[in-house]
């Protein structure tokens, strides 16, 4: 995993698969050695207008499969981007982060995903995948994202258990 704009990697032996959801057949990459969470957290002291996260998986009797998921940043109101759809939505007192081309549509179809093997219809079809014997081996994504209030970790864990906090933060 990489993020090239922030000169940050996390190479194949620091990285292992978890499932943290009650869906058995969704994994998500995390750090070695830690509880299956959904995502990292970084902190960086600088402002970004955009950065690329890459993946690249070793799946087997698959090979190597990669993800890019390209990120506009909209705006520096807050202190927090997440690339997790769920932080994105309203709830109580914090209200929609969303750009407005979502708004009408599902979160599982905003919410970046490899699907790396299919045995029916795609969850997300994009222009730019590519498929080959009903193996997903290279998607490329591009998310638009209003920063976020930080305070929304804390108050979202409640629903998503698997959410990093500021106290698992990896600086930069």
């Amino acid at each position: 995993m990489t993020i090239p704009e922030l000169k940050f990697e996390i190479k194949d032996d620091g990285l292992s698969c978890g499932r943290p959801y009650p869906n058995k057949r969704l994994y998500v990459g995390m750090k070695n050695n830690r509880k299956a969470m959904v995502g990292l957290l970084l902190e960086y002291d600088k402002q970004l207008s955009q950065f690329t996260t890459e993946y690249k998986w070793v799946i087997d009797n698959i090979g190597v499969v990669q993800h890019h998921i390209k990120t506009i940043v909209l705006d520096s109101e807050f202190d927090l981007i997440s690339q997790h759809i769920g932080l994105n939505i309203g709830l109580d007192e914090l209200k929609p982060r969303l750009h407005p081309s979502y708004h009408k549509i599902a979160p599982v179809k905003i919410q970046p995903m490899m699907e790396s093997y299919r045995t029916g219809e795609a969850v997300n079809k994009l222009q730019h995948d590519v498929w080959e014997n009903n193996v997903l081996l290279f998607r490329t994504e591009t998310l638009l994202l209003h920063t976020l209030e930080s305070e929304r970790l804390a108050k979202y864990s409640f629903f998503i258990d698997r959410l990093p906090q500021l106290s698992s933060k990896i600086c930069i």
